[in-house]
């Protein structure tokens, strides 16, 4: 499974080495994509593929993690609606609705909203999840996922 994360925060953080620990990925199936240089390097460092700019053809993703602060979201969300395929969309960002996403995404639905909370952070946390009901078995992605920080 390929996964990128937008957004190379805490939490971000916090679901890579839990992808990591449960074997779910290795670390050449997993993209962190953060302007930052700093962060970026931290994740190089775990020997995971970084980049500053996310372009789909550089890396076939079957699920991307939107793992941005709120007020970035949108500008993030746009950046890749033009190169989305098939990938399953998870948004761990606070407060920002499905339809929102959606609409940003021009239409593609294929998106999955969950909250963890600050105990991700140790793989102890407890995760709430709602997607739109196009989405079906992708909860179930979406669970693997999340259960390398906690429960869901």
């Amino acid at each position: 499974m390929k996964v990128v994360f937008i957004g190379g925060g805490n939490m971000a953080s916090a679901l890579v080495s839990g992808l990591l620990a449960n074997g779910t990925a290795i670390p050449e199936d997993l993209l962190v994509v953060d302007i930052s240089d700093e962060v970026r390097h931290k994740f190089d460092a775990m020997k995971i593929n970084t980049a500053s700019t996310f372009s789909f053809s550089d890396f076939n993703a079957d699920v991307i993690i939107l793992a941005v602060k709120p007020q970035h979201l949108r500008k993030a969300v746009e950046s890749c609606a033009s190169n989305l395929k098939d990938s399953l969309i998870v948004s761990i960002v606070a407060g920002i609705p499905i339809a929102s996403i959606v609409d940003w995404l021009n239409g593609y639905d294929r998106v999955i909203r969950v909250m963890p909370n600050t105990p991700a952070l140790i793989q102890a946390g407890v995760s709430g999840m709602y997607s739109v009901s196009t989405v079906g078995g992708d909860k179930e992605l979406a669970e693997v996922i999340m259960g390398g920080v906690g429960r869901y």
